[in-house]
């Protein structure tokens, strides 16, 4: 459904808002709404489901952005760009010792996994509500695993690439600019430890977006 993805990130705890001068807060259901299940009419647009997991926002803002969140177009339409043969596989998670592992990123489980069905290029994704007096905004974090290098044919060669990290900028939700992104796209030395962890490494810079609404500079991090 239109809504499936945004209950998957949900239900994993991967769903945060950052206001000026607060941490990062885990973003839920709201006691007695049942969110990881979203009501299908048969029609998207029609797609039923509680929406009061954003606090003090109006319903139709809320759906206009979960419709957003965990959304594999708005991914596949830079993957396009960046690794034009990928494809989506749902990012595939285990719990180890309370933590959320993904099983891409542990040997142990890659085998299985990677029999139960081709892993796609995410590994791990985070979703940043950004929050200030005026604006209303979506960062997305998602892990992309590293690609071997390949023949593409015509004596094109396409480099290997390390793991990567691929950031996700919205525009304002107020006014209606969900749907347009600024991305940008970093290697990373080594294999990270979850999405969450490479948002709070910029969650210095981030706050002083969300503190003086200048956004700018965070598309160059």
């Amino acid at each position: 459904t239109r809504f499936e993805g945004f209950a998957r990130v949900l239900r994993q705890g991967s769903v945060f808002q950052l206001q000026p001068g607060k941490d990062l807060t885990v973003l839920s259901e709201a006691p007695g709404c049942d969110q990881s299940r979203p009501n299908s009419t048969g029609d998207d647009d029609m797609t039923t489901v509680s929406f009061s997991w954003l606090p003090n926002e109006d319903s139709d803002i809320a759906k206009r952005l979960a419709a957003q969140i965990g959304s594999k177009s708005v991914v596949e339409n830079v993957l396009r760009i960046i690794a034009p043969d990928a494809k989506w596989a749902e990012p595939a998670a285990t719990t180890v010792s309370g933590s959320m592992t993904f099983a891409s990123l542990n040997s142990t489980s890659m085998a299985s996994a990677s029999r139960a069905k081709q892993q796609g290029p995410v590994l791990d994704e985070c979703y940043l509500v950004l929050c200030t007096t005026e604006e209303l905004r979506l960062a997305a974090y998602l892990i992309l695993a590293p690609t071997p290098r390949a023949a593409l044919g015509s004596g094109v060669v396409r480099p290997a690439t390390p793991f990567r990290r691929l950031r996700l900028l919205s525009g304002d939700v107020r006014r209606g600019e969900e749907g347009a992104f600024k991305y940008t796209l970093q290697d990373l030395s080594s294999r990270p430890t979850s999405a969450e962890a490479c948002a709070r490494d910029e969650l210095q810079s981030l706050q002083i977006a969300v503190s003086t609404g200048d956004w700018g500079f965070i598309t160059l991090l």
